[in-house]
């Protein structure tokens, strides 16, 4: 088996990739930001159809920027996780996608009070699923241990 070198194009290629994912991952969060927006303005041209649309409104002004900010601060890289700090981005991510998981479950609440709690429990039950297989999968691939 031949030895692999490093060269400058793999180098310049695996930076070009890592670009590339976090534009794409920025495109994905500005999108988000623009469907919290969009719901604040159906909240608030008709507040009186939606049970605590101020509360919903008040939740969502403080999730778009948190979704903005999370998505210059997402360590989706190795070099990411050098620059931006884990606590800041933990910050960004929890007001990010909590605050608007709450607000989103208190406007579907004006048409279901179950389906408001069911929105709530299945994106709290993806959020575990997907947490633990990241979990598992660096456990899986640590080089320090052995393979399962």
């Amino acid at each position: 088996m031949l030895p692999l070198k490093n060269t400058k194009e793999d180098s310049a290629a695996a930076t070009e990739e890592e670009e590339k994912k976090r534009e794409e991952f920025r495109k994905l969060m500005r999108t988000y930001a623009g469907f919290q927006a969009a719901a604040i303005a159906l909240a608030a041209a008709k507040p009186e159809n939606f049970c605590a649309a101020k509360l919903a409104i008040f939740l969502l002004a403080i999730s778009i920027p948190s979704t903005i900010a999370y998505a210059g601060l997402a360590r989706l890289t190795p070099k990411d996780e050098k620059r931006n700090p884990g606590l800041i981005m933990a910050i960004c991510f929890c007001c990010a996608f909590v605050l608007s998981i709450a607000a989103f479950s208190i406007l579907v609440a004006s048409a279901s009070a179950s389906a408001a709690i069911a929105f709530a429990a299945t994106c709290l039950a993806w959020f575990i699923v997907v947490w633990r297989l990241r979990i598992d999968h660096d456990h899986v691939n640590d080089p320090g241990q052995p393979l399962e």
